[in-house]
């Protein structure tokens, strides 16, 4: 992700600078914010984020999305004429992240909070997602999926971190890695994904500052919201589809859900283990063909006060089709290899055999 590629010199002088500011003296390498912070999904409504975007005088608070790009846990929404202000609550809601993480990351990375007139590749690469130090920015142009890949990286960064999971290694919580030619000890899940996402000193140091300066680390973190209502299922409730493989998807209105406490049930059948969760949705796609007829679905959400919500719903799989063809096999009995054996598959999934 986005890097300052900043000297071991000026390394140096950053941690000089500790004893001269109260911020800068607050910045731990080892541990740069909570786990419990990062996660803080609620600290922020839509309706604030907006405030806060107009207060800053943010050339944000008047920008509506101008490309239509597919973003979302499923790539599927189309984020087309939204508010910046509705895609930074809506990725925070998708992913479980504080949005004053992705407020100080825009800023850290294009200062798109106080510029009041930004270049269009400042929008365009807004959270620095997709740029590495080693080349030019490459994929993933555009507010508003950047917004969302860079939220999703930072969740996925810190979910595999404090899972140690090789996937992210070396940024795993306990490990000791090299940053700038300095030993960092990665004392939690979200030290590790900003180092993951930006792997140096200043850019954390910066984004640290941005956090303290404009939210404040010294009051608690808000409770975690509910597990509300469940504002989309897939396939849909008592509905029939002729996918025997369907994305069997459930997504939460409630935010902060921990994703390890995520139980998924399909005909019974624990497959948990399988299932793909964030902080708001849990899907699970069936390792084999699911048969024909009626299908029950359960997942169990837990946030992180504790409280559960169950969502349960079935479907239908209808008979599914197979166009008939026809397969041949040589047939040799010894006397003659004119005759074949034919197989069709039908309608209804059959085999009838015929020699020929």
């Amino acid at each position: 992700m986005s890097s300052l590629g900043f000297t071991v010199a000026a390394a140096v002088l950053i941690f000089s600078a500790f004893a001269f500011s109260r911020a800068d003296a607050a910045f731990d390498p080892n541990s740069i914010i909570a786990d419990s912070y990062m996660t803080a999904s609620g600290t922020m409504s839509e309706a604030q984020i907006q405030s806060f975007l107009e207060q800053k005088g943010s050339y944000l608070a008047n920008y509506y999305e101008t490309r239509h790009s597919g973003i979302g846990p499923n790539d599927n929404i189309d984020s087309y004429g939204w508010r910046a202000s509705r895609t930074i609550w809506q990725a925070a809601n998708w992913y479980g992240i504080n949005p004053q993480v992705i407020l100080a990351s825009l800023q850290k990375e294009q200062s798109l909070i106080t510029n009041p007139t930004p270049a269009s590749w400042a929008l365009d690469w807004a959270m620095g997602y997709g740029c590495p130090d080693s080349s030019a920015c490459g994929s993933y142009p555009g507010f508003s999926r950047q917004v969302d890949m860079g939220t999703w990286q930072l969740w996925y960064n810190m979910h595999y971190a404090n899972l140690r999971d090789s996937r992210v290694a070396p940024y795993l919580t306990g490990n000791t890695i090299s940053i700038d030619n300095t030993s960092v000890y990665l004392g939690n899940g979200a030290t590790a994904s900003l180092y993951r996402y930006t792997p140096h000193f200043q850019g954390n140091q910066n984004f640290y500052n941005i956090c303290d300066r404009w939210f404040g680390f010294d009051a608690p973190p808000p409770p975690p919201p509910p597990v509300t209502v469940i504002s989309n299922l897939s396939p849909a409730d008592a509905s029939t589809t002729s996918n025997n493989e369907p994305i069997i998807y459930a997504a939460f209105s409630g935010l902060s859900i921990i994703a390890g406490n995520t139980v998924v049930n399909l005909d019974g059948a624990d497959v948990s283990a399988a299932a793909i969760r964030t902080a708001a949705y849990a899907s699970y796609r069936p390792r084999a063909p699911l048969g024909p007829g009626a299908h029950s679905v359960s997942l169990t959400v837990t946030n992180s006060a504790g409280e559960t919500k169950t969502a349960s719903w079935s479907f239908t799989v209808s008979q599914v089709n197979y166009a008939p063809s026809d397969y041949y096999w040589s047939w040799y009995d010894g006397v003659g290899s004119s005759a074949c054996v034919m197989i069709t598959n039908t309608t209804t999934a059959s085999c009838r055999h015929r020699i020929n």
